[in-house]
């Protein structure tokens, strides 16, 4: 089979992030005195340099690391910069302040039009509501022509240009930088690493390298790389905020937990964000008590105080309800008065009840969906479900959220976070949408999900988690139609997964759980949905 060079490129990328693992596995670790904040002598293969403080007036704001090849020079943006945040601030101030110290640079250095505020918003959309809390960590590399920024290990974004890099790098580098940068001083040679000399290293690289080439000849599996589970959310209750979780149990429904309750209004219709009276529901925070899921406590943006609710049932009251993607009506059972009054406090949503699947006669299916088509994947076209809107899983990959806001930005918009999608299961699979084209997967060596259908995207993504407020021009869903709208009119992203029950049949529960950072085998591809993404998205 005829090799393209993207495959032989991809052999060297592994082959030198295996030596970048290699190199970081024996790193030092570096106090800086002032604050006494640790840093490790090599990140990303790049050795420390120098290190600073940001200060405002007598106050130590963050320590920053100078990241560079002992061969490169300050003239070339070739560094990284790790700032760690020994105080709190808030992400406004913290955007603003990298922000008037780029903008002057950026005159120097002639970046384009408007990139000081692109990357403005970069770092305010990557940071928290919360702010940059001490200990956050945000790393700036300025190689490749581009400034890329990760917070505490996740990629947050990037803008590109050679100036733009240039500008960046000045704010610690040049004769007007931001806070004294001092050499490191090695205080013995001996305990330096030398990667030529480290056997283990070149063992694994050349591990690495083999692996590379058995996925590179291998016709599909070379397509998606290295998978593996990065977030793992549930959402107790319908439409409200998430529950992001290191582990969770599958169920033919769904996670434990996940959609197992809902509001409802006076009239016992399902309330969801799509109403604009209705939004507060994000900002309502579940939180089950896991393993057990005999309770869940109620949080609301700390505005009152939280409230737990029993789940196993006291109340035996069962309220026929409409949900807004089910017909007919779902018995569902009413968690009393208490659990009523509080999300009605929290929401304004006046006469609103709280009701669980926690009763034997809820039975809900799911359904092909007019807008897409395709037909459920089990053997008996019976697939339970949870209060979800359509499928018990939704999988989504973190390079089709980098690519959509990269899209975002060349159209002018702010990039969003993946909160918009309300994600179960994150990947990073490298390459943008490739989770069109899978047809079965595996998850962690146990479980395995059929990949059912595209999600298609509603007026929710609009909506700003942090300030609830809607974006004016629709986005993201005017860019996703732009090049993701399906034959039916559809604003796909994610996929919609239905586990294979097959896999569930074993009694101990430790069985049907996934957790993150297992990996995602590929079973099965479908082959039309392989040829669409090829004719759009692999070169």
């Amino acid at each position: 089979m005829r090799r393209r060079f993207s495959d032989i490129l991809s052999i060297f990328i592994s082959l030198y992030f295996a030596a970048a693992t290699v190199d970081g596995a024996v790193s030092k670790k570096i106090k800086e005195p002032r604050t006494g904040i640790v840093f490790d002598s090599k990140v990303q293969n790049l050795s420390l340099e120098k290190l600073g403080v940001r200060t405002k007036g007598p106050l130590k704001v963050y320590a920053v690391g100078q990241y560079g090849k002992s061969s490169s020079h300050n003239n070339k943006p070739n560094n990284a910069f790790v700032l760690k945040m020994y105080m709190s601030i808030s992400r406004e101030k913290m955007s603003s302040a990298l922000m008037d110290a780029l903008k002057p640079r950026c005159k120097t250095f002639g970046c384009d039009a408007n990139q000081d505020t692109e990357f403005q918003d970069m770092v305010l959309q990557a940071l928290p509501s919360e702010g940059a809390k001490s200990g956050t960590v945000l790393t700036f590399t300025t190689f490749g022509n581009k400034v890329a920024l990760t917070v505490n290990g996740k990629a947050a974004g990037k803008v590109s240009g050679k100036a733009i890099a240039k500008a960046f790098a000045a704010i610690y580098t040049d004769s007007k930088a931001v806070c004294t940068m001092n050499p490191i001083v090695e205080k013995d040679e001996s305990e330096s690493f030398d990667r030529d000399k480290n056997v283990p290293g070149i063992v694994t690289a050349i591990l690495a390298f083999l692996f590379a080439l058995y996925t590179t000849y291998n016709p599909y599996r070379n397509k998606s790389g290295n998978l593996v589970i990065s977030e793992l959310n549930i959402y107790p209750i319908k439409s409200c905020a998430e529950q992001s979780v290191d582990s969770a149990v599958v169920t033919p429904r769904g996670f434990k937990g996940d959609r197992i309750a809902m509001v409802v209004d006076s009239d016992k219709v399902c309330c969801t964000t799509r109403d604009t009276d209705k939004v507060k529901l994000f900002h309502v925070q579940p939180q089950i008590n896991f393993p057990d899921c005999s309770t869940m406590t109620l949080s609301y943006k700390g505005e009152q105080s939280p409230l737990t609710v029993k789940l196993e049932s006291i109340d035996t009251t069962l309220v026929a309800c409409s949900h807004n993607e089910a017909p007919g009506k779902l018995m569902l059972s009413d968690l009393g008065n208490t659990a009523a009054s509080w999300i009605a406090n929290a929401t304004g949503i006046q006469g609103s009840r709280l009701v669980s699947t926690d009763n034997e006669e809820y039975d809900r299916i799911c359904l092909i969906n007019p807008g897409q088509g395709d037909p459920i994947p089990t053997s008996n076209s019976k697939a339970p479900v949870s209060l979800s809107d359509e499928a018990p899983f939704l999988l989504t990959n973190q390079a089709s959220l980098d690519d959509l806001n990269e899209r975002l930005l060349k159209r002018g918009h702010l990039p969003i976070d993946m909160r918009r999608f309300r994600p179960n299961l994150v990947v990073d699979a490298f390459q943008p949408w490739i989770e069109d084209t899978w047809k079965k997967i595996r998850i962690g060596g146990k479980v395995e999900f059929f990949v059912w259908q595209r999600c298609g995207r509603c007026i929710m993504t609009t909506i700003d988690r942090d300030s609830l407020t809607r974006a004016p021009k629709g986005e993201p869903l005017s860019t996703l139609n732009t090049f993701r709208e399906g034959a039916k009119g559809q604003r796909n992203f994610g996929m919609h997964l239905i586990p294979d029950v097959a896999t569930l049949r074993d009694d101990d529960e430790a069985n049907w759980t996934v957790h993150v950072g297992d990996t995602i085998q590929v079973l099965e591809y479908d082959m039309d949905r392989m040829k669409e993404w090829e004719s759009k998205f692999e070169n």
